[in-house]
């Protein structure tokens, strides 16, 4: 499975919206929002350095079956792993690539 970087954030979108609404939590897909361009920097920039698409659609899919089948602590567990990895990924970013963040003051 190939995508382009374009179509992948598409895709990670439409995944995150759709997750949040049959939740039922603006406030979770108001949150993902606020950081976008910020994710988005970064998988353009360099996400496939630290962190493979491929792992990325593994995660969510992990997401995905344990909302499927109603499992809360194996959906709370991967959503959970899920925000580690892009933390860890956007930090380590962030620190070798300072320029590219505004830092706030």
């Amino acid at each position: 499975m190939y995508f382009t970087i374009r179509e992948f954030l598409g895709l990670d979108d439409e995944f995150h919206h759709i997750v949040t609404g049959i939740a039922n939590c603006t406030l979770a897909w108001e949150a993902i929002k606020s950081i976008k361009a910020t994710m988005d920097r970064a998988c353009f920039m360099r996400l496939a350095d630290e962190s493979s698409p491929e792992s990325l659609i593994e995660q969510h899919y992990k997401i995905y079956r344990s909302l499927e089948q109603r499992d809360q602590n194996a959906a709370k567990e991967a959503i959970h792993l899920h925000l580690i990895e892009m933390v860890s990924t956007l930090a380590t970013i962030a620190t070798r690539d300072t320029d590219w963040f505004e830092l706030s003051k």
